[in-house]
């Protein structure tokens, strides 16, 4: 079915891309931020990143069973799943 399939050579193209030639100027707000790119994650960036997530919701039912807010929680949804017959 597919044996008389034919690639076609790759046309090399010498059009280079336009980058921006625009000034970027940071917004006030983030003046006081550190900024690292994605590619360049050390592990000070490692540890801001866990820094953030350190109030994260549970990553599964174990975790989210130890913590009494998310016990309460599932509590609730499933006594109101019960009252409305759902």
């Amino acid at each position: 079915m597919f044996d008389d399939v034919q690639t076609m050579p790759k046309q090399s193209s010498d059009v280079e891309v336009r980058r921006s030639t625009r000034t970027r100027i940071l917004p006030p707000r983030l003046n006081d931020c550190i900024i690292t790119r994605d590619n360049e994650i050390t592990v000070d960036g490692d540890l801001v990143h866990l820094a953030f997530n350190v109030e994260a919701e549970p990553v599964n039912f174990e975790d989210a069973v130890k913590n009494e807010k998310w016990l309460s929680a599932m509590n609730e949804e499933i006594e109101s799943i019960e009252r409305n017959n759902t």
